[in-house]
C-alpha cells in the first residue's frame, strides 16, 4: 500500500531542492504496464475496504443475527 505514495520528511524534501541532477528521485517502477495497473488497482480497492471499514466502525454498524 506505501509502495505508491511517498512519506517524506523535512530532511528529504531538504535533499529534493538540492538534488539538481534528478538523481534523488525514484519512481515505482514495474516490469510492464500489466503489473502496474495491478499494483494500483489493488492500492486503490485496498484504500476502499479500509474506507468502508471505518464508515461501518463510525456508524457502529452490527451485523443481525439470522437464527
Amino acid at each position: 500500500m506505501s509502495n505508491l505514495f511517498a512519506n517524506p520528511s523535512f530532511i528529504n524534501g531538504v535533499a529534493y531542492l538540492l538534488d539538481f541532477n534528478g538523481t534523488y528521485t525514484v519512481y515505482n517502477l514495474s516490469h510492464n504496464h500489466q503489473e502496474a495497473d495491478a499494483q494500483a488497482l489493488y492500492s486503490d480497492w485496498l484504500y476502499v475496504g479500509n474506507d468502508l471499514a471505518d464508515a461501518i466502525n463510525v456508524l457502529g454498524f452490527v451485523r443481525p443475527k439470522f437464527d
